[in-house]
């Protein structure tokens, strides 16, 4: 799902912040900041230096927006060229960071070892075959619209776009000490897993995609009536944000292995009922008259296979008697 947090012009970073979405997300981490008419961009797989060296920088430039982002992979190789920031295109004073996944549309082919975003970066947010220009709100919507609940955060020192940073979903993330995060992550485990999901509860559970309410399963993240993931809309079987194909494998397995067991347990507290409702004897010619046709249906069976048998035996016979007269 990846972290991604933008910083508005003057606002400095919060270190504890900053680590605990490194510590959910750990593929990778970039940041971006822009001084005056050029981009600072920073790449490392060592958190905590890059984190310093934000701190830093960001100490020195703080005049302009900037953002942090930490990578938790889904598509593409582990290297640096994957870490975000990208550039945007042929474009080389805009760049991109996103959370999310793409949809399949802007994923990258069978042996292209490009990330989803490092692929889009390339070839479509610059590209108005797909949007058009950034610096139009129309363009910016028909984006928002496309990806989803994805979310991006551009920078640009271009002098052909009226702002130097843009948040694509805005909304879809929240703003904290005058931080922009796109999701979670960067709260203390406590608060994480408390807060937030007491938020998750109230309105996430409904399907977006079907329109079903409260059938969105909170342990998965996908809709228990379309099989759509509440994030990038994709099924489940496409689907990176949560779970590994393996890992929703077990976990449906071991639901249904559940279910299963409740039904048995159901079963078994109906036949209790019915025995203490019923006398004994009654039960007991209820209960050998169910073994009678069990054993009626098991000696049907093996009539049924023996001649089966029987006919196999025949035919083999008769082919070798006709090879023999012959």
């Amino acid at each position: 799902m990846c972290m991604l947090s933008f910083f508005p012009p003057n606002v400095q970073p919060d270190v504890g912040r900053l680590t605990n979405g490194t510590i959910w997300n750990r593929d990778g981490h970039g940041f971006a900041i822009i001084s005056g008419k050029q981009i600072i961009i920073r790449k490392s797989f060592d958190h905590e230096y890059l984190i310093a060296e934000f701190v830093r920088l960001r100490a020195l430039n703080p005049s302009g927006p900037a953002l942090f982002h930490s990578r938790l992979a889904t598509h593409g190789s582990l290297n640096k060229a994957n870490v975000h920031p990208f550039r945007v295109g042929r474009d080389r004073r805009t760049i991109v960071a996103h959370n999310g996944i793409l949809p399949l549309t802007m994923q990258p082919k069978k042996g292209d070892k490009r990330s989803d975003t490092r692929l889009a970066a390339d070839e479509m947010f610059d590209n108005k075959a797909w949007f058009g220009p950034l610096r139009e709100a129309d363009s910016r919507a028909a984006m928002a619209d496309f990806i989803g609940h994805n979310k991006l955060v551009f920078l640009t020192v271009n002098p052909k776009y009226d702002a130097q940073a843009y948040i694509i979903n805005e909304d879809l993330g929240e703003w904290a000490d005058g931080v922009w995060y796109s999701n979670a992550d960067y709260r203390d485990e406590n608060d994480r897993y408390g807060k937030f999901w007491d938020e998750y509860d109230a309105y996430d559970l409904d399907c977006v995609y079907c329109g079903e309410l409260g059938k969105v399963d909170p342990q998965t993240g996908y809709c228990m009536v379309c099989d759509a993931c509440a994030d990038c809309f994709e099924q489940s079987i496409d689907c990176q944000c949560y779970m590994s194909a393996a890992e929703l494998k077990r976990y449906k397995a071991e639901k249904d292995a559940e279910e299963y067991e409740a039904w048995w347990a159901e079963q078994a507290d109906k036949e209790q009922i019915a025995m203490q409702a019923d006398d004994e004897d009654a039960h007991a010619a209820r209960w050998a008259q169910q073994v009678t046709e069990a054993r009626k249906r098991q000696d049907a069976e093996w009539t049924a296979a023996k001649e089966a048998a029987y006919a196999v035996v025949d035919r083999r016979l008769s082919g070798i008697r006709k090879e023999a007269a012959s």
